[in-house]
């Protein structure tokens, strides 16, 4: 059960779900229409600059020994991670300017990058799990796009919903997170999306 565990906690990592929501994005309404070349492209820049480039990153830091492990497990060595994935994120979003994505996708990886600041914040004093932070705001772009796009989200959020479960259930189990910290960090990705693309005309 254990190794099963692990498995999902890598498959729903962070640095893996963010690939997954543009990949989503352009299947949602008009976003459809968009040319596959530059579907792919967008989707290979994101997989590239917040996933492939910062775990590089973390794993040099894990030969470095300035962390322990690459899920970054201990609570006090998470800055230097989180810190090299805001700059991720914040790469990705100059770039997803420079290649007109519209405006309204780019405010929810602006939203993710909130959550991200605030993660670190919390980390200085709190464990919380990035794991379940990432997948609230992949639920919660989701949500907001297909609100947008007049779509019925019911069984995509079913499956992302079970998804999540299963994400933290193997966080718990692995006990990598205690509920409270899994549940934080849920809400935490999801308050950031939402509030930011609220707040942000």
């Amino acid at each position: 059960m254990t190794t099963l565990f692990k498995w999902v906690s890598g498959i729903l990592h962070p640095l893996l779900l963010p690939f997954i929501g543009a990949i989503l994005f352009f299947q949602a309404g008009v976003y459809v229409l968009y040319p596959m070349n530059y579907k792919l492209y967008v989707a290979g820049l994101v997989f590239l600059t917040t996933g492939i480039l910062p775990a590089l990153a973390i794993l040099l830091l894990r030969q470095q020994g300035v962390v322990a492990d690459l899920d970054v497990s201990v609570r006090s060595q998470r800055v230097w991670p989180y810190a090299i994935i805001f700059l991720a994120y914040l790469g990705t979003i100059v770039l997803l300017f420079k290649v007109a994505i519209p405006w309204a996708i780019i405010k929810l990886y602006l939203g993710s990058l909130l959550s991200i600041v605030l993660a670190f914040l919390i980390t200085l004093k709190w464990k919380i799990s990035a794991h379940t932070m990432s997948f609230g705001c992949l639920i919660a772009g989701i949500i907001i796009v297909c609100l947008q796009q007049q779509l019925n989200p019911t069984l995509l959020l079913s499956i992302c919903f079970l998804l999540a479960g299963l994400q933290a259930s193997s966080r718990l189990y692995l006990k990598a997170h205690t509920v409270a910290q899994a549940a934080s960090g849920f809400l935490l990705g999801a308050l950031s999306v939402t509030s930011l693309y609220l707040l942000i005309p």
